[in-house]
């Protein structure tokens, strides 16, 4: 099956073809957020993902920056992420880039300008180009979900093709095999490389499935080191009772910071 592309994009002006560039390869807060040619390599400060657990628009080059629009300045910038705050939640709607808690507020270079360098900030919609996107994903990266607790990584039982096969915790192959490999989807949500099916946890443990759109089941991402669930808040992955054993059970559990709860995500 093919995945589509992974969770990382770019953010392309239909106005000019450039692209949002976090300035300098910035990684301080405050680092400005300005219009750019799109680059051939070295672009990393130029890719973008979305985490559904924050609402928030976060750079691949600085993961623990989102960004930010602060009243006082509206001046598009990275800052460090805070739950809840208004001028962080930014989501991709269509062609636009809009404020999460007020949709009618959208990214928008600053009087149109074509130039590098230019400003962005926010605007109520107007359907000019200059609030107008376009999203360019990237190639699917595919990684390992390792346990921080014993190394061992998540896999699909006797690498069963079928939905409703069961996930558990067993030693990395010798090679790798598509049963123990996952990629990040568009939205952000993890699906195996064995056959594009979602992780789902409707009945306790974790098993895949075929995606069902709004099901908070299946909306388990990537978040530090936790694998969290953007429609459930507080609960993550959790190898059941903390066991070393290969075949161990894997369920949904309350957050409670243990090593039973945390990974390492390690790409080939």
């Amino acid at each position: 099956m093919s995945p589509g592309g992974s969770k990382y994009f770019f953010i392309v002006s239909k106005q000019n073809g450039m692209v949002l560039d976090l300035a300098d390869h910035g990684q301080n807060p405050g680092a400005k957020v300005i219009m750019w040619t799109r680059k051939a390599d070295n672009f990393e400060n130029q890719l973008w993902f979305e985490d559904a657990i924050t609402r928030t628009i976060r750079s691949k080059e600085a993961p623990s920056m989102c960004l930010d629009v602060p009243e006082d300045e509206n001046c598009l910038q990275v800052n460090p992420v805070e739950p809840g705050k208004s001028t962080q939640r930014w989501t991709i709607h269509e062609e636009r880039v809009c404020c999460y808690d007020n949709p009618d507020r959208v990214l928008d270079i600053a009087e149109g300008s074509t130039d590098e360098g230019a400003r962005v900030c926010a605007w109520n919609w107007h359907g000019g180009n200059n609030q107008c996107w376009e999203f360019a994903y990237q190639p699917t990266q595919y990684f390992y979900i390792k346990s921080k607790m014993h190394g061992k990584v998540l896999d699909i039982n006797e690498g069963n093709p079928a939905p409703g096969a069961e996930l558990i915790v067993w030693d990395k192959n010798e090679g790798a095999t598509d049963n123990q490999l996952w990629y990040e989807d568009r939205h952000g949500y993890i699906r195996s490389k064995l056959n594009g099916l979602v992780i789902d946890t409707t009945g306790g443990g974790l098993v895949t499935s075929e995606y069902r759109h709004a099901d908070p089941s299946q909306q388990w991402c990537v978040h530090e080191d936790q694998i969290c669930n953007a429609g459930q808040e507080g609960n993550v992955v959790d190898i059941c009772e903390c066991s070393h054993d290969n075949g161990a059970r894997v369920i949904s559990y309350s957050w409670n910071g243990d090593e039973n709860q945390r990974w390492e995500f390690e790409y080939i």
